[in-house]
């Protein structure tokens, strides 16, 4: 999956990747709220549950406002929903 054609106004595009990895403890609180105030926040949820973040299929780092542990039963969910 590619990002929506707004990616370039996320607030993650407009700052270093640094913050939003490894996406656990005091940091990934932090981005979670930056998260919560971006104006493309209704459209990072969803890239995120498609797949974006994996490394070699494991879910690195914080897309849209949800960690790695967060974004594990929406998957789950998300696929039991399509079945």
């Amino acid at each position: 999956m590619t990002p929506g054609p707004r990616a370039h106004a996320a607030l993650c595009a407009q700052a270093g990747p640094d913050p939003w990895l490894p996406g656990r403890g005091p940091a990934a609180v932090m981005v979670t709220r930056i998260c919560g105030h971006c104006p493309v926040h209704n459209e990072g949820p969803g890239y995120a549950l498609a797949g974006a973040g994996t490394w070699n299929g494991v879910s690195t780092g914080v897309r849209g406002g949800t960690t790695p542990p967060e974004r594990a039963p929406l998957r789950r969910q998300r696929k039991a929903d399509a079945a």
